[in-house]
């Protein structure tokens, strides 16, 4: 889809201009994204190894160096710790990074933290649009089944009178993601009538009035930030 054209965006104001440009994302789930990724890595880098059913436990340094050399591991499948080797480690585990308790554990100091938390929480789910039935005047006429036009919707927060912001856009399967989130702890619910009347009072209805017909297609999935946390690992005495 063309992002400033095929994309509504709500500022508070009311929708954005919309425009051509060169834009141009593929809506799809995480899940596909990352399928397709590892698909591309395994059948075009053969260097590069993807351990399975195994978590990064640790990390092992060689204190006279203060160097990381290697990492511990755990197999679930052998449930088995081994090391791996490494000129160069790289933690890419974003919020739920276990690096600073690792290098605790290993007797160094802990490092300073700043810490901002505007207290996000999101709900997740799919829907299936329903399918909207049109007749003519002529009741002898067979009847046509025509899906409604949605557009991938983003409404945003407009705090400080509104902390809730909203997005719906089509993924693979005939679904549609819709998600609902809000700031300062006005938290969404997980179940459809909650999840309905929170999309309500978002700043527009325009999402709220595309689902609330629509067939819920699996669970709603809740989500809770605990704040963004740095750590100042550039003060540490070592």
């Amino acid at each position: 889809m063309n992002l400033t054209n095929d994309v509504l965006y709500y500022v508070g104001t009311g929708y954005s201009i919309r425009f051509e440009s060169d834009l141009t994302p593929i809506a799809c789930t995480r899940q596909l994204l990352e399928h397709e990724i590892r698909n591309e890595i395994v059948a075009n880098f053969p260097n590069v190894n993807i351990l399975e059913n195994t978590r990064a436990t640790g990390l092992l340094i060689e204190k006279e160096l203060d160097i990381c050399t290697r990492i511990t591991k755990l197999s679930a499948d052998t449930n088995s710790e081994n090391t791996i080797l490494g000129d160069l480690i790289v933690d890419a585990s974003g919020r739920e990074s276990k690096t600073s308790e690792w290098l605790d554990k290993l007797g160094y100091d802990k490092p300073e933290e700043t810490t901002i938390n505007s207290y996000i929480g999101y709900s997740t789910c799919w829907f299936r649009s329903p399918i909207s039935q049109h007749t003519s005047g002529d009741t002898s006429s067979s009847v046509s089944y025509v899906p409604p036009v949605i557009k991938p919707t983003i409404i945003l927060t407009s705090p400080p009178f509104n902390l809730r912001m909203g997005v719906i856009y089509p993924v693979e399967g005939s679904l549609w993601l819709v998600g609902i989130l809000g700031i300062g702890k006005k938290y969404p619910s997980t179940d459809k009538q909650g999840f309905l009347q929170y999309a309500r009072e978002l700043e527009t209805q325009d999402i709220y009035n595309t689902i609330k017909d629509s067939k819920l297609n699996g669970l709603i999935y809740g989500y809770r930030t605990n704040g963004s946390k740095q750590y100042h690992y550039e003060k540490m005495k070592s």
